[in-house]
């Protein structure tokens, strides 16, 4: 709830985008995996277009990411960084 309260706030505020990422600092300590219904949640609550984040380890990671969050594009961090011949 204070997630999608904050996503709102931003976007009365101006916000033109949001990144959203499905863990914690503390679940990824944990090895959890993302929570893709948090981002679809966030996704649904607001109308600017929101980047999932997390998550990804291979390309079709991608797709499937999109589709269990609705968002409007996902971003990889590290595995881009892990494998950078990936795309």
């Amino acid at each position: 709830a204070a997630t999608i309260a904050l996503a709102r706030r931003l976007e009365a505020a101006g916000c033109d985008a949001l990144t959203v990422h499905g863990r914690t600092k503390e679940m990824k300590k944990c090895g959890y995996a993302c929570d893709f219904a948090a981002i679809k949640a966030v996704k649904d609550a607001v109308a600017i277009p929101v980047v999932a984040n997390g998550g990804v380890q291979g390309p079709a990671d991608f797709a499937k990411i999109r589709s269990a969050t609705g968002a409007d594009a996902v971003m990889s961090a590290e595995y881009a960084l892990e494998c950078p011949d990936g795309f």
